[in-house]
């Protein structure tokens, strides 16, 4: 996510003035702060399996800014209370070990925290638009306003490092030192003790439901629109596919068998079983080469891609016999919803809609040299990014800023790969 607006030194209004060109001021209008439940969530043993009930709970648990946990329970060890993951792991380890490696974990990464740097100390506020889905729990919240606070605020050593790790268990799992979590697995069976750890949890079908994760991959209905369409709309692209009437959720693709990876875009293996690629045969014909490349979106639950910062460019090309490109014979179809940073409109948007399938044509005259035609398709999951922190390294940034958005912008760069490739020999 990105910072747009905020409280900043006067030396810096006139350069951060621009960030209206990114994301985190349509933030303060997408994501409207719910009003404070007077209600408390339902009690440790209450599954709230109506779509009423699941409504009402998400609607309480999600309230934003959280609040505090408060003081722990006496009779809890400080293992059980602790809101880092590594002691969620203790017990918990296969799902930490999935944690630590997705890119949840790494949600207060160099691209957001370049921008927080640049933020006035005191612009708690702005940092909590931007913080709200990467690092939600308030005491993350605090601990990152002491660490960006003047060096006599004399940060907490032992809190300071939660506001780095991201979305952490506790921001999904914990409210005021209750957990909750899904319904006990069938054939899995419940430890006979006097006491569970952390006094067990309240199990709730709402997280295996897809609008849990709608808090933080849906805008509002009244959210910032482009071309008639919310900027973020994964939750309810899904919603109007085939997958949601089938039952498949974003945990079916992205938590399968409840495990915490929620791979995404940015991994290959993960991409190439959403689509299916096929290359037509190829023909020539009185100098000239035909054929097509299709990518259908078989199995993603949603456009493809989703949102507005990813790339994919499907493209057929001749080589020569030492593999070089050859003038005048690429032909390319990007699949994309291609904004500006000033996301002043819409420029195209070509993305896939499930089931729905994108085709490029070729047909181009065969050149003297080709030895061979080239079908690729490669993906750019941070596409968006990488313009933006070019656009962010052009400005007068402080040290330590500038050190973050350049490796953030190398991360943007680095994240890019080749979903598929084809070579034909040309005879």
């Amino acid at each position: 996510m990105l910072y747009i607006r905020g409280t900043v030194s006067t030396q810096k209004k006139e350069r951060w003035a621009w960030c209206l060109l990114s994301f985190l001021f349509l933030l303060s209008y997408t994501f409207q702060v719910d009003a404070r439940a007077e209600t408390p969530l339902e009690g440790p043993d209450d599954i709230q399996a109506t779509e009423f009930g699941i409504e009402n709970f998400l609607r309480k648990y999600w309230s934003r800014p959280l609040k505090t946990q408060g003081q722990p329970p006496a009779d809890l060890s400080p293992v059980e209370t602790s809101l880092f993951p590594a002691s969620c792991g203790t017990c918990h380890q296969s799902q930490f070990n999935d944690w630590r490696e997705s890119l949840h974990a790494r949600s207060m990464g160099p691209g957001i925290m370049g921008q927080l740097v640049e933020m006035a100390a005191d612009a708690k506020d702005n940092r909590q638009n931007c913080i709200r889905c990467h690092a939600p729990l308030a005491e993350q919240a605090n601990s990152l306003s002491r660490a960006l606070g003047p060096p006599n605020s004399s940060p907490n050593d032992h809190e300071k490092p939660l506001y780095e790790q991201g979305l952490v268990c506790a921001a999904c799992h914990l409210r005021e030192y209750r957990w909750y979590g899904p319904p006990q697995q069938a054939g899995r069976r419940i430890p006979d003790r006097t006491r569970l750890p952390h006094n067990g949890w309240s199990r709730q079908t709402a997280f295996e439901d897809s609008r849990f994760c709608s808090a933080c991959h849906q805008f509002d209905a009244n959210g910032f629109e482009l071309n008639g369409k919310l900027l973020e709309n994964t939750f309810n692209e899904w919603q109007a596919s085939k997958f949601a009437d089938g039952g498949v959720t974003c945990q079916s693709c992205h938590m399968p068998g409840r495990r915490h990876l929620w791979r995404g875009i940015h991994d290959p293996d993960m991409v190439r079983s959403g689509v299916t690629i096929k290359t037509m045969p190829l023909t020539v014909e009185k100098g000239f080469l035909s054929t097509a490349l299709q990518m259908k979106n078989t199995a993603t639950g949603h456009f493809f891609p989703t949102y507005v910062t990813p790339k994919i460019i499907m493209q057929i090309y001749q080589q020569d016999a030492q593999g070089n490109l050859l003038p005048g014979s690429l032909k390319k179809h990007i699949v994309a919803r291609k904004v500006p940073l000033d996301l002043s409109k819409e420029e195209f948007d070509t993305r896939i809609a499930p089931g729905k399938t994108a085709i490029l044509v070729y047909r181009t005259r065969l050149h003297k040299k080709a030895h061979s035609l080239i079908f690729q398709i490669k993906v750019e999951p941070d596409e968006f990014y990488t313009r933006f922190y070019q656009a962010l390294l052009e400005m007068d940034l402080s040290e330590d800023g500038r050190q973050r958005i350049e490796q953030a912008h190398k991360n943007s760069m680095d994240s890019e790969f080749i979903l598929f490739e084809r070579r034909y020999l040309i005879k």
